[in-house]
């Protein structure tokens, strides 16, 4: 049995954001049900390619079925205006700076004097408990400064970022946690709370396995490119006549199997293989002996995968993201949502990554808004007194 309403039907959520790390965390719970209002300046969020278009990847994936309001936070009316809509709303959330937010009266503990059910969310550079608190950030700074950067790629290549902003998605997850956390506090005692992080913060726990090396072995993680720091052959990057594989069998039963499978029982009582800790000190001619067995079987990405499940180990091919579209996994899934734009071709983003059992995820999404679409309804919801809606358009 599915669900029959979304679980946070009726709440308002008001981001003050841009770019991703935030907008990911109101497009979260947007996916769960909330309305979201997003308060840009009358510039709009950096990802819109110009002012009042929604024509950006980012944007889209990040902003679609939100509500767009235009404020211009240094004007004393628009000021008011948005301390209205955020004491008006069951989240706010942001990633502009703290100070800024504080200088216009929409500071976490300011608005929670005043509504001390609000729960109010935070992204920052660094942890406001720190000597860095007023450092600013952005994903490859967050990269940086956790180590990722370091310790991805190999001692010929130098350090090499990633390049989907691993970070930013990671540092989101984080505070959309802390919000559902603080969402289950509120129902349960009527009391609200603040929650923050950081890029700092997120880029170390999207990296927990690897620091948990350091921290509980000491020793300084190097750059390995491919090759896995615990265990061999694992996670191991393969050639074969018409693409990549990658497979790990490292348990002992695995080993001699696959030993046997590649037509090389030899290596399974070679001295430079026999344990786990002489294939992990030998990786580089393991991954060698391993390539030639391959070359020489001449398989196809097809044919070393029906040998691989036939003994049991776990094994996948290399993929580019149109292989992954082209075989319909992502469609059967339900994963993607059609957005239908007036003077474009339709396109997709991608539904909630979880879905409840029993509830079809929706094959539809609602249009990126354009900027300032919803600012006089929003406005109007806020105002008690009159107001000069017809001065407020964006085109």
């Amino acid at each position: 049995m599915g669900i029959k309403q979304k679980p946070l039907s009726g709440w308002r959520v008001v981001e003050f954001s841009h770019f991703i790390a935030a907008p990911s965390v109101g497009q979260a719970l947007l996916d769960l049900g909330a309305e979201v209002i997003k308060v840009e300046n009358p510039a709009g969020d950096p990802t819109r390619p110009t002012t009042g278009s929604a024509a950006s990847s980012i944007f889209e994936t990040f902003n679609h079925g939100k509500k767009s309001v235009v404020l211009d936070l240094n004007d004393p009316e628009d000021e008011e205006i948005a301390q209205r809509l955020a004491l008006g709303a069951d989240i706010v959330i942001h990633n502009i700076s703290a100070s800024s937010m504080e200088r216009h009266g929409l500071g976490g503990e300011q608005l929670r004097e005043q509504n001390p059910a609000l729960i109010y969310g935070s992204i920052r550079g660094f942890p406001s408990n720190t000597s860095r608190a007023h450092d600013k950030g952005f994903d490859g700074i967050g990269q940086a400064e956790t180590g990722m950067i370091w310790v991805n790629g190999t001692e010929e290549s130098g350090p090499l970022k990633l390049p989907y902003n691993p970070v930013d998605v990671a540092t989101g997850d984080s505070l959309l946690q802390g919000i559902l956390a603080a969402i289950i506090q509120r129902l349960q005692t009527g009391e609200g709370t603040e929650v923050e992080t950081s890029l700092f913060e997120g880029g170390l726990h999207a990296q927990t396995y690897y620091w948990g090396l350091f921290l509980q072995g000491g020793e300084n993680p190097g750059r390995i490119g491919n090759r896995e720091p615990a265990v061999a052959p694992a996670a191991e990057i393969h050639e074969v006549t018409d693409g990549y594989v990658i497979f790990s069998a490292y348990l002992p039963k695995h080993w001699e199997a696959l030993c046997t499978v590649l037509d090389v029982p030899e290596l399974i009582a070679d001295p430079l293989f026999e344990t786990n800790d002489r294939r992990l000190a030998n990786q580089d001619e393991l991954w060698k002996r391993l390539q030639s067995a391959l070359d020489r079987k001449g398989w196809t990405v097809k044919q070393a995968g029906e040998a691989f499940d036939s003994i049991k180990i776990a094994n996948g091919q290399v993929s580019s993201y149109q292989d992954i579209y082209d075989r319909g996994l992502l469609q059967e899934s339900g994963q993607l949502a059609q957005i239908r734009e007036d003077n474009r071709d339709p396109y997709y983003v991608f539904n909630a990554p979880y879905r409840f059992v029993g509830t079809d995820r929706p094959a539809t999404a609602e249009v990126p808004p354009k900027l300032g679409a919803h600012t006089d309804e929003v406005i109007a919801s806020v105002t008690a007194d009159g107001w000069e809606l017809d001065t407020r358009k964006v085109s």
